[in-house]
């Protein structure tokens, strides 16, 4: 099952209340110290690689694959960042979500 399916099938159950979702992307630092960052599909703002994980998939998986789905850039994870729990969204559509967000240096 893949995770647009996964996170489809609960918001029909649910509708826009409020679910928890994980998700995992990276920090890529040039030679010059610049940061990576790409502009959000959903709200145009700008922010980090990475995306949701799918079912049976681990945290620096996720992070690999969605920097080379979002930017072409196939990327291996050095380390752990960090990660949030609190982060609370609400997307335009009105789906509402906790995210707990892992973020790794790649």
């Amino acid at each position: 099952m893949n995770n647009i399916n996964y996170i489809k099938d609960i918001r029909s159950l649910v509708g826009n209340q409020n679910i928890i979702l994980n998700f995992a992307g990276g920090v890529l630092v040039n030679n010059k110290n610049e940061i990576l960052l790409q502009r959000r599909s959903d709200s145009k703002l700008w922010g980090l690689p990475g995306g949701a994980m799918e079912l049976g998939e681990t945290g620096q998986k996720t992070c690999e694959r969605e920097f080379l789905e979002e930017t072409g850039l196939q990327v291996n994870v050095k380390s752990l960042l960090g990660f949030t729990t609190n982060f609370q969204v609400t997307y335009p559509n009105g789906n509402q979500a906790q995210c707990v967000v892992i973020q790794y240096i790649v």
